[in-house]
Order: structure tokens, then sequence, then C-alpha cells
């Protein structure tokens, strides 16, 4: 797995769980 795709997957997962707390 390179950089990129773990940034992006820790972004995406950070982002999920800010959803899932507003609700």
């Amino acid at each position: 797995m390179n950089k990129t795709t773990t940034i992006t997957g820790l972004t995406f997962a950070t982002f999920a769980d800010d959803l899932m707390e507003n609700r």
C-alpha cells in the first residue's frame, strides 16, 4: 500500500467517523 492510498483511507475513515458522531 502506498502513501497516497493510506492518507486517502485515513481521511475517509475520519470523515465517516465525523458523520456518525453528528447523527
